[in-house]
């Protein structure tokens, strides 16, 4: 027998148990199965409103100096839902960013570049570690991470190591997103 017709009769019997000439399922990203951590960033999708707090830098166990901003973000998936696009408006800090996450198979970690209209460029990697997802900087000396996430809110910290060498993390600035 020809491997044609072998070829012939599989593709036959396929189309008679199934009733589609299809081999494989075509499942879109919201219907597919995360096995990975493809959709572990998914709960930031939205438009989002935040109070803003920076902390004034100090000692660890410092009370921290509050400075209360109003805080736009809108994300979104991008590119066939393989990016996570942010539009970060600072109202009332002059501040304004962008981002763009994807998640790198390969690795199982999520990458993400952050840019500003200070000339900022902040590439970083990471994930979700627990019910927090952090993503920290390549040099390590800093991150930001999402905690205490629900369905109608969640915190992020930017944070960055503490100088006394602890290796404790150090809140900078808190966003507590509704």
């Amino acid at each position: 027998m020809s491997v044609g017709i072998v070829i012939m009769m599989l593709a036959l019997t396929l189309l008679l148990l199934t009733g589609t000439t299809e081999m494989t399922q075509n499942l879109t990203p919201q219907t597919k199965p995360a096995v990975d951590g493809s959709h572990d960033l998914d709960f930031w999708l939205g438009t989002w409103t935040a109070d803003s707090t920076q902390y004034t830098p100090g000692q660890p166990d410092q009370k921290p100096t509050f400075n209360k901003n109003y805080v736009a973000n809108t994300i979104t998936r991008s590119m066939k839902d393989q990016v996570i696009h942010e539009r970060f408006d600072g109202k009332t800090m002059n501040f304004n960013g962008e981002s763009w996450s994807v998640y790198n198979k390969q690795t199982g970690q999520w990458q993400q570049t952050w840019v500003d209209d200070s000339g900022g460029y902040i590439p970083l990697t990471g994930g979700k570690i627990g019910k927090d997802f952090i993503l920290t900087t390549l040099n390590g000396k800093s991150r930001m991470r999402f905690h205490n996430i629900t369905k109608d809110s969640f915190d992020w910290m930017w944070e960055g190591q503490a100088k006394d060498g602890s290796g404790k993390w150090v809140p900078l600035w808190l966003l507590n997103y509704k």
